[in-house]
């Protein structure tokens, strides 16, 4: 198995290309009454709050904070994050998330499993799931 580094690169161009996106579409009139059968509301929502209230770069600059990296497992290119935990005598952890969720979700429980309590931690690894973040998509069928 062959472990390599990662970091997310997102050149700002990129990131300004998403931002002139998001604010682009031509919502329809909302329909008095249709509450969420039509959901077009929620999603301008969310859309109002990535183009004006999501800082994209401080996330990057965030995850580019915490120890990530791919290794290639039986040929796929898995994406994992590595937290080594504080205290001299470790044990590790696997945390996965499912789908539609990402190691996103669980970066927020790092801190307690890798701090160092009474001389014991714990190693959090946070894998991506095939096809999410920079695990790639399986290039073949699983046996």
């Amino acid at each position: 198995m062959t472990l390599r580094p990662f970091a997310i690169a997102l050149p700002d161009a990129v990131l300004e290309d998403l931002e002139t996106r998001l604010r682009l579409p031509l919502w329809p009139d909302r329909i008095g009454g249709a509450g969420w059968d039509y959901r077009i509301h929620t999603l301008r929502l969310l859309m109002d709050r990535w183009a004006e209230g999501f800082d994209w770069r401080a996330v990057k600059r965030d995850l580019n904070a915490l120890p990530q990296f791919t290794a290639t497992v039986e040929r796929e290119t898995i994406h994992f994050l590595h937290v080594r935990g504080g205290a001299a005598r470790r044990s590790p952890l696997l945390v996965l998330h499912g789908w539609p969720s990402s190691f996103l979700q669980m970066t927020d429980l790092i801190p307690l499993p890798t701090a160092d309590r009474n001389g014991v931690s714990l190693d959090v690894i946070v894998p991506s799931l095939p096809r999410l973040g920079a695990s790639r998509r399986n290039r073949r069928r699983a046996v």
